[in-house]
């Protein structure tokens, strides 16, 4: 509006929400299993391509500075850039044990349900749908405080907004670790259920129907 005079309709935006669920417990304990994650692994992922606004070095020098009573496993699922640096940063930090870069994936929920915790500190970001996809699979989450991810976190109670830096991003997850995992399970739930409600696919059309057209 500033810029064109335009008056721009907001609708909102919607995911699978019959997809996108929390596992059974069952689900979540096979879903760990074929990845190979182990009982004490604090499982975290992020999903999405190595651009630089994706802020993946920071994820990895976050999980450096992570207490010693945090056994991190990251699971790198998106496309890697030439010459893969990201990899050679995690051996600089010597967490080439801790981590695996498991390239683009098809079927991302697999993931998502053996995960611990979601991190997305993108450096910008419209609104993120890999962050509602987590949430809606019953993932707790730590965002960047950005536009798009900050709006995502306002629907939720227990989403984690850190700034762009590692300490603070580290910070986040040694949170969302220090809470025991029935808490931790029952709070992503409830941000589930409010975020699979808000991004329906229902509610998604109904806002073009009402909000655009009409």
């Amino acid at each position: 509006w500033e810029c064109f005079h335009n008056r721009g309709v907001r609708t909102s935006n919607w995911l699978d929400t019959a997809h996108f669920r929390p596992p059974t417990p069952d689900e979540r304990s096979a879903a760990r299993s074929s990845l190979c994650c182990q009982t004490e692994d604090f499982v975290i992922v992020s999903i999405g391509n190595c651009s630089d606004v994706k802020n993946h070095p920071e994820i990895l020098r976050a999980i450096s500075l992570l207490p010693a009573t945090v056994a991190p496993l990251y699971l790198h699922v998106g496309r890697e850039t030439d010459g893969r640096p990201e990899r050679a940063l995690a051996a600089e930090l010597n967490l080439a044990e801790r981590v695996r870069f498991l390239g683009s994936q098809g079927k991302p929920r697999q993931f998502l349900w053996a995960a611990d915790v979601y991190v997305m500190p993108s450096l910008r970001e419209g609104l993120g749908m890999s962050a509602l996809e987590a949430i809606a699979s019953g993932v707790p989450a730590v965002l960047a405080n950005r536009d798009g991810l900050a709006d995502i976190a306002a629907v939720t109670d227990s989403v984690l907004l850190t700034t762009t830096a590692a300490q603070s991003i580290a910070g986040g997850i040694a949170q969302v670790a220090s809470v025991q995992i029935e808490e931790r399970q029952t709070r992503a739930l409830l941000d589930s259920a409010r975020i699979r409600e808000r991004f329906s696919i229902s509610n998604g059309v109904q806002s073009v129907i009402n909000v655009l057209y009409r």
